[in-house]
């Protein structure tokens, strides 16, 4: 058996012309449903890419470079 990937921490380095609760409400308007303690396909990370860098582009941010890092953590057996 193998297990999926789970989202522990999103973070947004380097972007101050967009807030993080903008970020989050564009990503609920385009049905994201990037959240944490979630099972998470790399396909949701592309959208996710493409749906900051509109909204950065909005901000006068439209040459801003969105680029995601996954980070593989020890797994552990302690409950959420």
């Amino acid at each position: 058996m193998k297990e999926r990937p789970v989202i522990r921490r999103i973070r947004y380095d380097g972007i101050h012309s967009v807030s993080e609760s903008d970020i989050l409400d564009r990503f609920k308007n385009a049905r994201l449903g990037l959240r944490l303690r979630v099972n998470s396909i790399r396909r949701k990370s592309k959208k996710a890419e493409v749906v900051l860098g509109e909204l950065l582009g909005e901000h006068g941010r439209q040459f801003a470079k969105v680029t995601p890092q996954y980070e593989r953590i020890a797994s552990s057996n302690a409950s959420f």
